[in-house]
């Protein structure tokens, strides 16, 4: 045995410890083999029957539990966990041996069996992963988040086949995997180098396709989830490779939860002057797995203490108040509002016909009125309450940035495939503030999404279809700013198309309602907020959020709310009764035909068509839902339908008051009123409003109530202002 080192004595032979290497590799793929071929649960041999299950079906991979080989072996498992790399080639090499034997063919005419792990260990966060890669580096982990974009399906070289150039010599280099690659020889090492004796030149060898071996390759990027963000950072990302079967298992807007070898690549330096390299983790994945299935039923694991805790909520017989009171209870009034934003929360069922026709069963709601009516406060509330939300603002969101996007990445020119705001929310709810304040072909790009709740994508070769079960809840204000009761509904919701309307499942008109009493009311309500409001700050840890929320007047917590709407929607889907469905039926024939009598006079400015019934039944199984209800009964789908006259039907009839029952005469004299106020009052000065009508009331003999009717009207829209308790009007 030939030994090195300073010291004969205590030095460590090289030989021996490549020897134990190689024994102790050896030993382990023994173990592999033995573990898929013997290990039993359930008195059944489980990875013996997978694999030869996959091999029959063509599919060359099996999944493994990494519990099941804690199960069989400790130390196996520890050696998959602190050198993956070294040890899954070992185990993929077991598993083409055992299929070998179990198919009795020559191990060489096997297949190569890829290994997928699955795990269901504590999980990492994206940020300590890059806070600290070193301590993680070369090691398993398992990281959720969300995926934000996909790259095309890439062939990826794992052995290079060379040829040199002078004498012809065969060579194969192995490729580093992930983004590395390999490096071709300078010199020949042929001694006598081409026929004619000459030395084979530089650089001589060049790639042969024909002698490399390819395999797939797909590049995707794993941000963190919206929720988990802290307050003021911004999300951080993590790139992942994916190799042979696991490409194109996801798509971006999907929450996963990711099994990979943390991995650092060296990036070559840029052209610029004193450019130096550039350390770029990434995760190589060996497993992936999907938060949630197709159906929207969340995996999310609760204690048997939070599931008795929301057995005894399901079954109060005030639940349903309970509910909406714990909603933005600091905002005054909108009952109405906060009910619809309810069953928002808890949503309807989505169906799978059998045609494979899905329909959708999330809400949408608009909400259109006057500034300072706490519409953007409702949107942030009830973005904190869901469990899966994103907020935005109409101003700064564009079609790419709520649908999806192709983008070319800056160094390799590949495409890249980016989910947006509506595809990161899947089976969540988008928050869209400033809704008027959007492009027309922006608000047009959303319509296959907020309907279908899927987004079609054909550029740049990428031709995709993304999920977008998400619901919609929007915040706008009409054409002129605020609601101008001179005008028709259909005048005010101009802006909007019918098509974007017929969308929402309830559309609420939020007036601000001028008059003393209800001025009183709100004052006293702001004012006591802002007296008995705790200091609150933005770096606060999650006992200190409890610790504030258990000060709050909300019957029940944020958290627990959040909570439990996650634990209904996964645990119940209601369906509507005999008795329920022909309330329904009866109702929408009433609403049609007034639909039609509407439409005659050319006054309908939001139709009323088969959307708006299925609004009605996806608002009752929501209703359902809040007490955990197999069946959606009579009593909620009157309360839905109450809730839909409230909203959709009232803002249609709101403003048909003076295109309906006054004539045309009559609304030239209320223009005419106008006119005349302007010319007897100017700009910033005051007249007694008993002058003011006397006035108009001698000169032009109009009466009295469509007089003060129009200074109502001219004060709504800012050209008046009333003071010395409303006994004075001041023009603006």
């Amino acid at each position: 045995m030939y030994e090195t080192g300073w010291d004969a004595g205590n030095a460590v032979s090289f030989d021996d410890t490549v020897r134990e290497t190689t024994v102790a590799k050896s030993r382990a793929q023994t173990q592999f083999y033995d573990f898929l071929r013997l290990y039993q649960r359930e008195n059944m041999f489980v990875y013996r029957d997978q694999l030869t299950k996959q091999y029959g079906l063509g599919k060359y991979y099996i999944e493994v539990d990494l519990a099941d080989l804690h199960i069989y072996s400790d130390t196996l498992a520890s050696q998959i966990r602190e050198q993956p790399a070294a040890y899954l080639v070992l185990f993929e090499a077991a598993a083409k041996s055992c299929i070998a034997e179990f198919r009795s063919i020559p191990e060489e005419d096997a297949p190569n069996i890829q290994i997928i792990l699955i795990s269901d260990d504590r999980t990492l966060s994206i940020r300590d992963v890059q806070a600290s890669y070193s301590k993680f580096i070369s090691r398993l982990v398992q990281v959720p988040g969300i995926v934000i974009s996909m790259s095309r399906v890439q062939s990826k070289a794992t052995a290079l086949g060379v040829v040199c150039k002078g004498c012809g010599s065969q060579r194969t280099l192995p490729v580093k995997p992930g983004f590395g690659g390999a490096e071709l020889p300078k010199y020949c090492d042929q001694p006598k180098g081409a026929e004619g004796g000459k030395k084979c030149p530089n650089n001589p060898f060049v790639i042969v396709p024909d002698l490399t071996v390819f395999m797939d390759q797909q590049v995707l990027k794993l941000q963190e989830k919206p929720e988990s963000v802290p307050t003021g950072e911004m999300p951080r990302a993590l790139d992942l490779i994916l190799d042979r079967n696991l490409v194109e298992k996801v798509v971006p807007g999907t929450r996963v939860s990711v099994t990979g070898i943390v991995t650092v690549f060296r990036t070559a330096p840029s052209a610029e002057v004193g450019a130096a390299h550039i350390q770029r983790t990434y995760l190589q994945v060996v497993g992936v797995s999907a938060d949630s299935s197709d159906n929207g039923r969340s995996s999310e694991q609760y204690t048997v203490q939070e599931v008795q805790e929301f057995q005894t909520l399901a079954k109060r017989p005030d639940i349903y108040s309970q509910i909406v009171d714990s909603l933005a209870p600091d905002i005054y009034g909108h009952v109405d509002i906060k009910k619809a934003a309810a069953c928002q929360l808890f949503g309807g069922c989505r169906k799978a016909l059998p045609d494979g026709m899905k329909l959708r069963g999330d809400i949408n709601i608009l909400l259109l009125g006057d500034p300072g009516t706490a519409k953007s406060q409702m949107l942030k509330f009830v973005s904190q309450a869901s469990p899966i939300s994103v907020y935005t603002s109409g101003k700064g969101s564009s079609a790419a940035g709520l649908t999806a996007v192709v983008k070319r990445e800056g160094k390799s020119r590949e495409f890249f495939l980016e989910g947006g705001a509506m595809v990161l929310a899947d089976k969540g709810i988008v928050c869209i503030d400033e809704f008027d304040k959007m492009r027309v072909q922006d608000r047009v790009a959303i319509h296959e999404a907020m309907e279908q709740q899927t987004i079609s994508i054909a550029k740049a070769g990428i031709t995709t279809i993304l999920n977008s079960r998400t619901a919609v809840l929007a915040a706008a204000n009409p054409n002129f700013g605020s609601y101008d009761e001179m005008r028709s509904a259909s005048e005010n919701f101009e802006e909007f198309r019918t098509t974007i309307l017929s969308r929402f499942d309830c559309i609420f008109l939020i007036k601000d309602k001028r008059t003393e009493e209800n001025d009183m009311r709100i004052g006293k309500h702001v004012t006591n907020i802002h007296k008995y409001a705790m200091h609150r700050t933005f770096n606060e840890t999650p006992a200190q959020i409890a610790q504030s929320e258990a000060q709050s007047n909300a019957p029940i917590p944020l958290l627990t709310l959040k909570r439990y709407i996650s634990y209904c929607k996964s645990k119940c889907e209601p369906r509507l009764s005999e008795e329920a469905s022909e309330v329904l039926i009866n109702k929408y024939v009433q609403m049609r035909s007034k639909h039609r009598e509407r439409e005659s006079t050319g006054s309908n400015a939001i139709p009323i068509t088969v959307r708006q019934l299925e609004a009605v039944i996806r608002i009752s199984e929501a209703l359902a839902k809040m007490s955990l209800s197999p069946v959606a009964n009579k009593d909620h789908v009157e309360e839905a339908l109450r809730l839909f006259n409230v909203s959709t039907i009232d803002a249609i009839n709101s403003g048909q008051i003076m295109t309906e029952t006054i004539s045309d005469k009559a609304r030239e004299e209320l223009e005419q009123i106008e006119r005349v106020v302007k010319s007897r009052v100017a700009r910033g000065s005051h007249v007694s409003i008993v002058k003011l009508v006397e006035y108009v009331t001698s000169h032009y003999s109009m009466p009295e109530n469509m007089i003060r009717r129009t200074l109502d009207i001219m004060a709504q829209r800012g050209d008046l202002t009333y003071t010395k308790m409303g006994k004075v009007v001041k023009r603006n």
